[in-house]
């Protein structure tokens, strides 16, 4: 005997005496729910015996196979389920997820807008398509479509936990505040909607973030993100004490959380114990000295500080214990290299056995150190070939011109333009509140790990989304400022690392203060992120004979011994702005006596990360 199945388009006939379809398709959706993929997968290979050639049950076959790892088989399923049910908008939006997962990023969006086409009003596809576009740095794309969806995803934590994670990823931490905030109210406070509202509480500087991360340890106990934002949050606050216990904690734990290692070196440096502040990593790789991470946690922490004698015995003796990664020999090339010891950089370089951008980077810089001037600008051209905005490899190439008299320099740096010094335009009363509000934020008593300031601090956080209302009147300025440069920029020019962006809209990445008591200086550096890079001067001791504080532009790094002078030296006064390509080297001249504060920020294409 048979019977007849019907659904509103497909007509199936199974005998009777074999288990009930309905059933099955209900046990192995009930199975999926929980998580128990094993009976899931029985319960539907029993199906698909009965009903091979069902949208519902491929569908449900291909998220198994999806969850599984199955991702040969859940293609499958998938566009089987979609030749039998093509107008299906959960299929396409699921199999858009699939696609995003194994990184074929064009085929999900098509998904996804195909999805969209047949559900215009399909939530969790706008979603979805916007952290997608997200993850691949294209974050105004995906601020506009999460935007023109408002309404509709108004009361869902899912919609604005997306947008918040896109506000944060642009550095817009005012919107991030505000939609976590929303996706918390709405989801109860999640771990995951709390986590994000830490953060931009963090970055904003309220002083309610230390609650917020404790919080969301509540929810989490054992979050390792929440850890090291709460002690960030506590750092930020001044109480090193509590921050260097909530890290220590954790790590009793978890003695391979590498972060939170990095992270306690980093707060004993800034809070003044340069005799102990690398004993997290010493320590651990004397208890652990087969765990590579830890070797090269504490190279890259010497690197970070200068200690390049120290970081090249470091690398030499991870490269002794793990001869197969050859970063470590590297590594020992390039700290060699700084600390003086050119014959061994040398000789380590002819033996290195590694190719890649990063190799060839330090060893272009290490040539131009040697005066192989040739040489380095082979390495650095082809490296540009691979990868056109390397801001390093351009900021050594101007090097390698300028000291090869190649005109090319000019092309690339001089230009009318593309440096500019100009006074902010800030009342008086205004720029006093500033100078007030900045000094409340520096509370380190070192520089920070791998920063270019020597004998000064740095502030924490984005500068420019401070809760405090005094920095808006300077932001504003500054903004202004920045937006008539931007206007008056060369033409575009393709090849140009700057220029070829300069008709896209701007964005700041970043924005911090530096001051300077009585003594410190920037070290020759650049910023590798930016387009365009800036010093902001709040407050400058005075000048004697033009021998004060200023800013230089385009002296090289020490190290390099190169017999050249700046470009352009900017005296340290109150209210001046220089703006200038990322790709100039740039340091300033030590501070002697009294105090110089300054704010900074890098420039960056909206269109870009």
């Amino acid at each position: 005997m048979k019977l007849c199945w019907h659904d509103d388009d497909f007509e199936f006939i199974v005998m009777v005496g074999y288990a009930d379809p309905n059933a099955l398709f209900a046990r192995a959706e009930q199975a999926y729910g929980r998580g128990d993929l094993k009976r899931a997968r029985v319960e539907l290979d029993n199906l698909l015996r009965l009903i091979p050639a069902h949208p519902a049950v491929l569908h449900l076959a291909a998220l198994v196979a999806k969850r599984e790892g199955r991702t040969s088989d859940a293609l499958k399923a998938f566009r089987r389920a979609l030749a039998l049910a093509p107008d299906d908008a959960q299929i396409r939006g699921n199999f858009a997820n699939l696609l995003g997962d194994i990184q074929r990023f064009d085929e999900a969006l098509g998904e996804y807008e195909a999805a969209l086409q047949i559900r215009p009003q399909f939530l969790q596809a706008h979603i979805n398509r916007a952290i997608l576009l997200n993850q691949l740095n294209r974050h105004e794309e995906a601020k506009l479509s999460l935007a023109v969806i408002e309404q509709l995803g108004s009361s869902s934590a899912a919609y604005w936990s997306a947008r918040g994670a896109n506000a944060q990823d642009r550095q817009d931490f005012v919107d991030a505040e505000n939609a976590f905030g929303r996706a918390a109210a709405i989801d109860g406070r999640t771990s995951r909607s709390v986590l994000g509202l830490a953060r931009a509480q963090l970055e904003r500087g309220r002083p309610e973030a230390v609650e917020t991360y404790q919080e969301a340890l509540l929810k989490s106990p054992d979050d390792a993100l929440a850890t090291l934002g709460l002690a960030n949050a506590l750092t930020a606050s001044g109480d090193f004490s509590s921050a260097k216990m909530t890290l220590l904690d954790r790590l009793s734990r978890h003695n391979d959380w590498f972060d939170g290692r990095t992270a306690l070196a980093e707060l004993l440096w800034e809070d003044g114990q340069s005799e102990a502040f690398d004993a997290p990593f010493r320590e651990a790789i004397a208890e652990s000295p087969d765990n590579a991470m830890l070797h090269h946690g504490l190279i890259n922490l010497l690197i970070g500080l200068d200690r390049h004698d120290e970081a090249a015995e470091a690398a030499e003796r991870a490269f002794s214990a793990f001869p197969d990664i050859k970063a470590f020999q590297l590594a020992e090339a390039v700290s060699a290299g700084a600390s003086g010891d050119c014959a061994r950089a040398d000789r380590l370089f002819t033996v290195l056995e590694l190719d890649t951008p990063d190799r060839w980077v330090h060893e272009a810089r290490h040539r131009l150190r040697r005066n192989d001037f040739a040489k380095a600008g082979d390495m650095l051209q082809q490296i540009l070939q691979t990868n056109p905005d390397d801001i390093g490899a351009w900021s050594l190439l101007d090097l390698v011109w300028r000291m090869t008299g190649d005109d090319r320099h000019i092309w690339l740096h001089g230009q009318p333009g593309l440096i500019a010094t100009s006074s902010i335009e800030i009342s008086d009363e205004d720029l006093a509140a500033a100078k007030e509000f900045l000094r409340t934020l520096h509370r380190t008593r070192a520089h920070p790990v791998g920063q270019s300031v020597r004998g000064g601090t740095q502030t924490r956080g984005v500068l420019f989304a401070h809760h405090d209302p005094r920095i808006k009147p300077l932001a504003n300025s500054i903004r202004a400022a920045v937006d008539e440069h931007w206007a008056g920029l060369p033409d575009r020019d393709e090849r140009h690392p700057l220029l070829k962006y300069r008709s896209q809209p701007w964005r700041f990445r970043g924005s911090w203060s530096v001051r300077f008591i009585d003594r410190g200086f920037h070290t020759s550096h650049v910023h590798p992120h930016g387009l365009l890079s800036s010093a902001c001067y709040i407050v400058a001791p005075d000048a004697e004979d033009g021998a004060g504080p200023a800013l230089e532009i385009g002296r090289p790094p020490a190290d390099l011994d190169l017999a050249l002078e700046p470009l352009k030296t900017v005296p340290a006064e109150p209210r001046t702005l220089t703006l200038f390509p990322s790709t100039l080297f740039h340091g300033t001249r030590p501070v002697s006596a009294g105090e110089r504060m300054t704010v900074a920020f890098d420039i960056i294409s909206s269109a870009t990360s």
